[in-house]
């Protein structure tokens, strides 16, 4: 859900995403499968890390989905 939407906006693949935040496709996948509707709902750990790879901060990201 959130996933695929995040990596069109950002301009980036699912894969690239997993590779530059050093978060694992599997936990990115497994955020975004399950009961999760957005960003909001992963660890905050990882939504650093991500958001590092992507150039923003935690708080941008966390707003983008709103």
């Amino acid at each position: 859900m959130w996933l695929k939407k995040l990596c069109d906006d950002y301009g980036v693949s699912e894969n690239k995403l997993a590779k530059r935040s050093g978060v694992p496709r599997t936990t990115l996948n497994s955020s975004n499968n399950a009961k999760s509707k957005s960003i909001g709902d992963i660890k905050l750990k990882n939504a650093k890390k991500i958001a590092k790879s992507l150039g923003c901060s935690v708080d941008e990201l966390y707003n983008w989905y709103k």
